[in-house]
């Protein structure tokens, strides 16, 4: 496939079992949390495939999901690596805390361990200051619990 060729993809295949894709090659297409909830784009996937997201609007794509299969190959969906805020609760209570005003500023919030991710956004990054809750910058896949609405 050159890379003029492009494949749509209309809709997501049924879920297939590992034997079935055996013997072919794996690739994958990095999609930030935003770019997997406004699924009509063209994607380049790692191996170099160009690929045309023409999904139903208001789908959401998770990562690990097939995307297509092709004779050799098969495409999934990867969590791209993006700028969070990481932050480190030291009580049950900041846990709240942090969630509910990340919340109140319609972000979303991922879990990391012990750590809460969310946007890396001047408005969260303010409220996480006063609430005095540690956090700092990172570039993590983020993978919301929640994956909302669009606005």
């Amino acid at each position: 496939m050159s890379s003029t060729d492009a494949v749509v993809i209309a809709g997501l295949p049924s879920p297939r079992g590992v034997r079935e894709l055996a013997g072919l090659e794996a690739d994958a297409v990095e999609l930030t949390a935003d770019e997997r909830r406004h699924p009509r784009r063209r994607v380049t996937t790692r191996g170099g495939r160009v690929l045309v997201l023409a999904l139903p609007r208001g789908e959401v794509i998770v990562p690990g999901a097939l995307l297509h299969v092709a004779a050799a190959w098969y495409a999934t969906v990867a969590a791209a690596p993006e700028p969070v805020l990481a932050v480190s609760p030291r009580s049950p209570g900041e846990r709240i805390a942090v969630a509910h005003a990340v919340g109140s500023l319609h972000g979303s919030v991922a879990l990391d361990g012990e750590r809460l991710l969310v946007p890396d956004e001047p408005a969260i990054e303010r409220a996480l200051g006063r609430l005095g809750v540690p956090w700092a910058r990172a570039r993590l896949p983020f993978v919301p619990l929640s994956t909302g609405t669009p606005h």
